[in-house]
């Protein structure tokens, strides 16, 4: 029964879509009241089952490894390598500029001025060189109601070096010749003779020195040196003196360990007209004994050691000063610091006298110059290969420092005047050098002085400004410009009578300008202007300086 009846079940379900199709076809004609009955859908259920695992099992049973041992056979490995032979590089040779023997100038400009120049030396040489100089410079300005201002600077030199293996010797003999004139006298109302405002400097000497070449630091090097000179006047002053010196160095690694030495002896004679004393003729000297040791470390430099120095004058005297150095990089190739410490015996002579005022007075009787601190600390900049600054503050303390002062006694020149003193300076300078055809650099002193007799430090300017640029134009045309520029001084005029007269000297400027056209390698001309500003100022009081000059002339080589 129950077979039956699933199998008219499953009739039913297979034949119900016919079913219900008749019905709806019957149900569009007319079924008519009719009993209808549905079995419900079959459902077939699976019975639960277990499922077999895909992962093994693990073996719990104890397995004992066997021991092992391995033999290790080195061979070398053959590799048969044979290096082909590589050409030397060669590379070409920059052809050496040809050198001239002889280099000649010559011309001439307003104010009756003359120049002269001319320089011989040899060729290149493994064994050494020899060179000579010779140049004349001269002139005549004419001042109103000032007296005659004619002068020259004449210069005669041979030099020479001698190259060994390990050392360089050098030696130089040389003659100069100068000649000034007393100019400084209103001629309205003083008649002087040109003889007697006549000065002349005549300067014979030699020197010769041998120093060493040792670029390891196995070695010690060193240095010496001998050097003699008589300079006269025309009022019969003559002053011997005779230096010699040394150095000793030795390297250790970092560290250097050194000495400088010099002895200095000079006498000067008595003017004609001058009257005896106690200070004069006498025998003058000073000895320097400097040990140091000095190390380079990490870009750090330093140097430090003591200077010992005696000088004998009227009275002998032995002083001792710190010498220290002290470089430190505070950015490395851009900023560096520095400070330093020093002293030392600054020599005051006639040669050294009349180099720096030509119109001092014959019968001057000197004193040397004691540095008893001279301190300066500042920075290093280096902005790039074309712009570096330099600026330090300085603090000098001078016993001695000397002083010129108007002499009206015999002739209107220059005495000097000694005084205990301090400088403050302030200094910065500025080098600009885009490439090698321009270049320009600055320079400003700013200074301040306390003195402890005097009432001013006599004809010190409180600012000094230097201002230099150069330009070459396909090295054709070469321009140089120059500006001096200094700032307010005063002078001191000294009289018989016991007067003293104080004169406020005006700052000035002093503008320069320079030409040279090359023609050709051998030959060029050129023309300077001097004191373009045509500025009115006098160096020393009462002695006026050259207004706008200018001076052309040519140059050859040969």
């Amino acid at each position: 029964m129950v077979t039956t009846m699933k199998k008219i079940t499953i009739v039913s379900l297979l034949l119900f879509p016919l079913i219900v199709s008749a019905q709806q076809q019957e149900s569009e004609r007319d079924l008519g009241n009719k009993e209808y009955i549905i079995v419900k859908d079959y459902k077939p259920v699976l019975a639960e089952s277990v499922k077999i695992s895909d992962l093994p099992d693990g073996d719990t049973a104890t397995v004992i490894a066997l021991p092992q041992s391995y033999d290790f056979e080195s061979r070398k490995a053959e590799i048969r390598y044979e290096a082909a032979s590589i050409k030397a590089v060669k590379i070409k040779d920059e052809p050496l500029p040809k050198l001239y023997r002889c280099y000649l100038k010559g011309g001439g400009g307003n104010y009756s001025k003359y120049i002269g120049e001319l320089y011989v030396n040899s060729l290149r040489s493994k064994k050494g060189s020899l060179g000579l100089a010779a140049k004349h410079l001269s002139g005549s300005p004419s001042f109103t109601d000032f007296g005659n201002a004619a002068y020259s600077n004449n210069l005669g030199r041979i030099d020479g070096n001698y190259f060994l293996n390990h050392a360089t010797i050098t030696g130089d003999v040389f003659y100069k010749r100068d000649a000034v004139h007393y100019y400084g006298y209103n001629t309205t109302d003083t008649i002087i003779d040109d003889e007697d405002s006549r000065q002349r400097f005549t300067d014979i000497g030699a020197q010769a020195a041998i120093a060493s070449t040792f670029l390891d630091s196995s070695h010690v090097n060193y240095r010496g040196g001998i050097a003699y000179s008589d300079l006269t006047d025309d009022f019969g002053v003559k002053e011997s003196q005779l230096v010699i010196d040394g150095a000793i160095a030795k390297r250790f690694k970092e560290t250097t360990l050194g000495m400088d030495l010099s002895l200095a002896f000079f006498n000067k004679s008595d003017a004609t007209f001058q009257e005896l004393s106690l200070n004069s003729n006498l025998d003058r000297n000073i000895l320097r004994f400097r040990p140091y040791v000095a190390f380079n470390r990490e870009r750090i430099r330093f140097k430090g050691g003591v200077g010992v120095e005696a000088e004998t004058n009227l009275d002998a005297a032995v002083h001792v000063f710190p010498r220290l150095e002290l470089h430190v990089p505070v950015s490395e190739g851009v900023l560096r610091f520095f400070v330093k410490l020093d002293g030392q015996i600054e020599k005051n002579n006639y040669h050294t006298v009349t180099a720096e005022n030509p119109f001092v007075n014959p019968s001057v009787v000197f004193r040397n110059t004691i540095h008893l601190v001279d301190f300066n600390g500042g920075l290093q900049a280096r902005f790039s290969d074309a712009v570096s600054l330099i600026g330090f503050i300085g603090y000098t303390k001078f016993k001695d420092l000397q002083f010129f002062v108007n002499d009206t006694v015999r002739i209107n020149n220059f005495d000097v005047l000694y005084d205990d003193a301090s400088r403050f300076q302030l200094h910065a300078e500025l080098l600009f050098r885009a490439t090698e055809k321009l270049g320009v650099s600055f320079l400003l002193d700013q200074f301040s002085y306390k003195t402890d007799v005097q009432q001013y430090a006599w004809y010190r300017p409180n600012t000094v400004a230097t201002l230099k640029a150069d330009y070459n134009l396909h090295d054709k045309i070469l321009v140089n410009v120059a500006l001096f520029g200094y700032g307010q001084r005063y002078s001191l005029e000294l009289y018989s009578n016991g007067n003293q007269v104080i004169n406020k000297m005006k700052p000035y400027l002093d503008a320069n300008l320079g030409f040279e056209y090359r023609y050709s390698k051998i030959l060029s001309v050129f023309l300077n202007f001097n004191n373009v500003g045509m500025a009115k100022y006098q160096q020393w009081y009462g002695f006026p300086m050259e207004r706008f000059n200018m001076m052309g002339g040519v140059t050859y080589s040969f």
